[in-house]
């Protein structure tokens, strides 16, 4: 399929730029200066997955997530196919509209892992509050800054159907 430069925009840039005036604007959270408490849940995080336009999830080719800690975040979801680059970064893009939601992030109990791999990974969080036609899925947090994470995309039945990395946006 032939798809159409008048169609497409530059955006790989803007992706990041998007998320970030996205999240600064609509994520409801805010920073007191001089409050140092911190609150329950995560740390604050800026991530986001790579294109993934080959395997979309119901039509969603990119996912970030941001929050300013408490377990409050926002999911951005972006439904928009790219050509990609000699180097895999997306070029063009269509210029759908992004969606956002403000998503919950609660904690997963698991169980000790045999190779300790928690400490270095993160925690695991149920991402409450997607849309239905999303598959259930969970994000996994570090607390170092800096860090990748991962999105945990599920099946019917709970289980791991795929993983996906979560990586810091760009101007982190």
């Amino acid at each position: 399929m032939e798809l159409s430069r008048a169609v497409f925009a530059r955006s790989a840039r803007s992706w990041g730029l998007a998320c970030a005036v996205l999240c600064a604007v609509m994520s409801g959270a805010s920073v007191v200066e001089g409050d140092e408490t911190p609150a329950p849940g995560p740390p604050r995080f800026r991530l986001t997955t790579a294109y993934f336009g080959d395997r979309p999830i119901t039509g969603i080719r990119r996912i970030a997530l941001t929050s300013e800690g408490g377990g409050r975040a926002l999911a951005i979801l972006n439904p928009n196919q790219c050509t990609l680059d000699a180097y895999g970064e997306p070029n063009e893009c269509t210029q759908a509209g992004f969606k956002q939601f403000d998503v919950t992030l609660k904690p997963v109990p698991v169980a000790p892992d045999q190779q300790g791999l928690g400490a270095l990974i993160g925690d695991v969080y149920d991402i409450e509050g997607l849309p239905p036609n999303l598959p259930r899925m969970r994000a996994v947090i570090s607390d170092k800054p800096g860090a990748f994470g991962r999105l945990l995309v599920r099946d019917a039945e709970g289980n791991i159907a795929r993983v996906i990395t979560l990586e810091p946006m760009a101007g982190q």
